[in-house]
């Protein structure tokens, strides 16, 4: 037995002048084999799946025409039943949904012109699913498979559209996520995107996509948190991130395109060794956000959609804000699910052949600048730590007590990742002895390391994804006692702006009074002149890395070079033991605060001098 589904399609007829109005009506059957499979008639072509499969519906459309007869549209929709796959349309079409048209002269309700199709399927054992097709497509090799066969399974996420300006090898977003192949059951088969998969019995297979939406909110809509910005564009294996590389104004407003380079920038664009893997050691690229949420559209995939206002991007000490001019910057939904661009008005950011960042008109319907502004929003915290991480990016000719050193200067606090093995050091005194001239360093403890904080870094690894830093909320309570534990500090640091200080970039290096974080001829680690280039011009600072000012040293203690040597750790008299009681029996611990004093009740996460017996150590509690 077949079922029947009967729509009415009327459409009005509006004549000018003399001519009469009408009402054009047309009449569309629709049918499926019982037990095999749904059929669906509708104006659109795209509708919700569960109304293919239900009884209950009526569509009856009407619209007005200034001839003689009118042609009504309709998309004809096949959804199979387990078991089987839609095979064809009876008028020959193979799409689901299908486009038909019927053109209609019958002005009477009762007598419409009418069009009959019905749905054919066929058997088989394994069909497949998709649980969000707007995150990606799915695939079987073998439509009509018996048990024994072999079949490719093959999932696929969405990439933006690529462009004749740029390369066409784009990535999906971060936030889009293959879950894996799940059987109806609810086991998952696997969770690799293709798959072969030997045929056993009837069942549907699904590709499961899901989709993590990136920004934080309170619970006030208040947007908070550090994040990256990636463009999709390139070689898979480079990671090109948005960085702010300057504190300077630049208008936005105006006639034709504004280029922000200099101040705004994809970090290292002519460098695709580098976009590899140090990119991830950049401190430019993250960003700490704030703006307002449209709670309504945080969470929207329709593109064009603003979903966040009053926008500011902080970074390297500068700010969105500073650079743009105050003006307030909204975050809108991209052509592709997963990514977003930035505005300003009817203008915004966009990638030009360079790999440089401009503002211009956006353009979504324009092939040349469809995706040019898109951007994927990754949080770097650590709940993304395996992902999205920032850390240290070490030489391997760093080399010393056991492990591999270079420096950093961020303007945001951060902690490092224990699992890691990171630790963070600061210069606290330099003296001379007959080996030269040296400088004293001391580990921080806590392993937190302050905004703005130059430190040297010893890790275990070369590569960033080893060497992991988690950025630091700027309210964390750790803070003030982190910095209580930095002390002295005899490193200074540096952004990576400009080096042209008259657009409010850093000095240049100087070699009468800075000395760079390196190796020596013989490979002794410690602070030394930053040699010049083989042309004989003068290397420049690393952006983001530490360096040794003589200017904070008494004239007398200045030096060409200075190595390094460890704080023997021992804090002695010099910290506590004039105020202690140093008459406790050996095993009662006592707590002291940085500046010595006692503390009866230690608080979690602060940093205190512990004794026991004549032993002296810091500890975070």
């Amino acid at each position: 037995m077949k079922k029947l589904f009967l729509f009415l399609l009327t459409l009005s007829v509006v004549t000018f002048g003399a001519s009469a109005s009408n009402t054009y009506y047309s009449q569309i059957q629709v049918s499926a084999p019982s037990g095999q499979g749904y059929v669906y008639a509708s104006t659109s072509g795209t509708v919700d799946d569960a109304l293919i499969a239900s009884s209950e519906y009526s569509n009856i459309y009407q619209s007005e025409s200034a001839t003689g007869s009118a042609t009504h549209t309709w998309y004809l929709h096949a959804k199979a039943e387990k078991g089987y796959i839609f095979e064809q349309w009876s008028n020959g079409s193979t799409d689901n949904p299908t486009k038909v048209e019927i053109k209609t002269s019958a002005t009477e309700k009762g007598s419409p012109a009418t069009a009959q199709y019905s749905a054919s399927f066929v058997p088989t054992y394994v069909t497949i699913s998709n649980s969000d097709p707007s995150l990606g497509t799915a695939t079987i090799s073998k439509l009509v498979n018996a048990p024994g066969d072999v079949v490719t399974l093959e999932a696929t996420l969405y990439r933006p559209q690529g462009s004749s300006e740029f390369s066409q090898t784009t990535r999906p977003s971060k936030s889009a996520k293959f879950e894996g192949w799940f059987n109806d059951r609810g086991e998952k088969v696997s969770d690799d995107l293709q798959v072969s998969y030997t045929v056993k019995e009837v069942e549907v297979l699904e590709a499961r996509f899901s989709r993590e939406f990136a920004i934080k909110t309170d619970e006030n809509g208040k947007i908070y948190g550090y994040y990256r910005l990636q463009t999709p564009f390139f070689a898979l294996d480079q990671n090109y991130f948005l960085c702010l590389t300057g504190g300077f104004k630049v208008s936005i407003t105006g006639v034709g395109d504004r280029y922000l380079y200099g101040a705004v920038e994809f970090n290292q664009v002519n460098d695709a060794n580098y976009a590899k893997e140090a990119a991830f050691a950049d401190a430019g690229s993250v960003f700490y956000v704030t703006g307002t949420a449209n709670m309504k559209n945080i969470h929207a995939v329709d593109s064009r959609t603003e979903v966040a206002t009053n926008i500011i991007a902080e970074a390297q000490g500068t700010s969105t804000d500073v650079i743009v001019g105050g003006k307030a910057l909204s975050l809108n939904t991209a052509s592709t699910p997963g990514y977003y661009i930035i505005k300003y008005g009817s203008v915004s950011l966009q990638l030009t052949y360079g790999k440089k960042v401009w503002v211009t008109t956006d353009k979504p319907t324009n092939d040349s600048y469809k995706n040019a502004g898109d951007l994927d929003v990754q949080p770097v915290d650590l709940e993304h730590i395996d992902t999205n991480y920032f850390g240290a990016y070490p030489d391997a000719s760093m080399e010393y007590d056991g492990g591999y050193w270079t420096s950093m200067y961020t303007s945001f606090p951060y902690e490092c990742y224990e699992p890691d093995g990171v630790e963070a050091y600061v210069v606290s005194e330099v003296y001379n002895d007959d080996e030269g001239s040296i400088a004293l360093i001391r580990r921080l403890e806590s392993g937190i390391v302050p905004a703005a904080t130059p430190v040297l870094l010893k890790c275990q690894g070369l590569s960033p994804k080893e060497n992991r830093l988690i950025p630091l909320m700027p309210d964390d309570s750790r803070l003030p006692f982190a910095a209580e534990e930095v002390g002295e500090n005899l490193l200074t640091g540096e952004y990576g702006l400009w080096a042209d200080s008259s657009y409010g970039g850093r000095a240049r290096y100087n070699p009468e009074t800075m000395r760079v974080f390196s190796v020596n001829s013989v490979g002794d680690l410690g602070f030394y002149k930053l040699a010049p280039n083989e042309d004989g011009s003068q290397q420049e600072l690393v952006p983001n890395r530490a360096f040794f000012d003589l200017n904070k040293v008494p004239a007398a203690k200045r030096a060409a070079a200075f190595r390094i040597k460890f704080d023997s750790g021992d804090l002695g008299e010099s910290s506590v033991g004039s105020i202690v009681d140093t008459s406790v029996d050996n095993e009662t611990e006592i707590f002291y605060n940085l500046q010595g004093f006692e503390v009866k009740e230690p608080v979690r996460g602060n940093v205190y001098i512990v004794r026991k017996g004549s032993k002296t150590r810091k500890i975070v509690y």
